[in-house]
């Protein structure tokens, strides 16, 4: 038989086709067989021969897309060639970078015909298997950074095909390696977008939930990356959680310290847009019926959130005037306020709603003598003593008018 026949030629390579679309088949099903199992393990060395092989034969991805471009339109072919080549990348082998390469131009549409990144709906498959396999191989599998935090293989290769290990192996570091870490943050600025933005991103979700002074290493690392605004928002809502749980932070006062912090680097329009934020989230207080104080240090958490944010410019009586329907002078809204408090001392609104909170907070703020000037009712006199815990307001329940308040307080009735 003539090599040089293109009949024959044309034969030839039409049955190593067809042998390929059997294997990758084959591959497919074995692939389903072990997820089934439960047994990654058993599909890797045959994802890592049927890939070698296809590069081999045919180069690269773009001429295997070109070659097999017939069968794309056949989910189990598409799915069983990108399995190979993802599988392929579980654990280290000779080829690995070469095939990592691979998927990231095919991901970078660099060639002209796509073979995993063809489709929205294909480049969405790749997504959905790309998540559910760096979990299963976090310790196996091949790592961006060693452990000084130097780059082992390409980072927008890796990140391409691998981005959650990388992401996972740099939180790691966040919490067990920082000069590492500090290494790979200084490092990122020469990733490519949108991996590094993302991998940022990322970090400062650790950064915020774990509320890292300012100066931190870690963050001071990473400084030139930040977005100051998004940061205090980030800082803000975990404050709002916590104090909503339980199991709130123990350190959760100096958190609200760190997030003024912030604050302070923000510019004057940020730092508008950071106060109507913080306003919004205490509006949320008032609107949502099942929001409940999980802590006993509620009280003294958000008067010393009202505090700062009325320091930077928040105006509290315009916010309770609003929230509380009353006009907007002092002594409706004490008195306003008042009525919505709990017969309980401020360390004790465990399980009280945040509306009542945030009045109590607002309360705790305001100067005894400012209060006791208001000339208030019984009832509102009778709340802040009980709240408070300051005798003046007791010795103000002792007219003729008010005096039943107190006794029957003091009655138990």
């Amino acid at each position: 038989m003539n090599p040089e026949n293109p009949m024959c030629a044309h034969e030839n390579d039409e049955a190593l086709k067809q042998s390929y679309v059997r294997r990758v088949l084959d591959f497919r099903q074995i692939y389903i067989a072990n997820k089934r199992a439960g047994d990654h393990v058993k599909t890797v060395p045959h994802a890592i021969l049927l890939a070698c092989d296809l590069l081999d034969d045919y180069g690269d991805i773009g001429n295997i897309a070109k070659v097999f471009e017939d069968q794309m339109g056949d989910e189990a072919f598409s799915l069983g060639v990108f399995c190979a080549f993802d599988n392929s990348l579980s654990t280290s082998n000779r080829r690995f970078d070469q095939i990592l390469e691979q998927l990231y131009l095919d991901h970078t549409k660099h060639f002209p015909h796509q073979l995993v990144a063809k489709t929205r709906s294909s480049m969405s498959n790749m997504e959905c298997l790309e998540l559910s396999f760096p979990r299963l191989w976090e310790q196996k599998q091949p790592t961006l950074w060693d452990t000084a935090g130097d780059f082992q293989h390409n980072p927008n290769h890796f990140m391409a095909s691998l981005f959650e290990s990388a992401e996972f192996q740099a939180r790691e570091f966040f919490e067990n390696n920082i000069p590492a870490f500090k290494k790979i943050a200084f490092s990122i600025p020469g990733i490519e977008a949108p991996f590094n933005a993302e991998i940022v991103s990322k970090i400062m979700v650790d950064i915020c939930h774990n509320q890292l002074p300012i100066n931190d290493p870690r963050r001071q690392a990473l400084l030139p990356r930040i977005n100051f605004a998004m940061e205090f928002n980030e800082r803000l809502g975990f404050i709002v959680i916590w104090l909503r749980q339980e199991n709130h932070p123990a350190e959760i006062l100096q958190f609200i310290d760190r997030l003024f912090d912030v604050f302070e680097l923000l510019n004057d329009s940020e730092k508008d847009d950071a106060l109507t934020r913080l306003e919004s989230s205490l509006s949320n207080c008032f609107i949502q019926d099942d929001a409940i104080a999980g802590s006993n240090i509620a009280v003294q958490a958000y008067s010393c959130l009202l505090n700062k944010a009325c320091a930077k410019g928040l105006d509290a009586l315009f916010f309770f005037a609003k929230h509380l329907g009353v006009k907007k002078n002092m002594r409706d809204i004490a008195l306003k306020s008042a009525s919505k408090l709990p017969p309980k001392n401020a360390s004790s609104y465990l399980g009280e709603s945040m509306a009542s909170v945030i009045c109590a907070a607002f309360l705790m703020n305001r100067d005894d003598q400012e209060l006791l000037s208001l000339d208030l009712e019984g009832d509102a006199l009778l709340s802040l003593y009980i709240l408070k815990g300051n005798e003046r307001y007791k010795d103000a329940l002792r007219t003729p008018e008010k005096a039943d308040r107190l006794l029957a307080n003091e009655l138990g009735l």
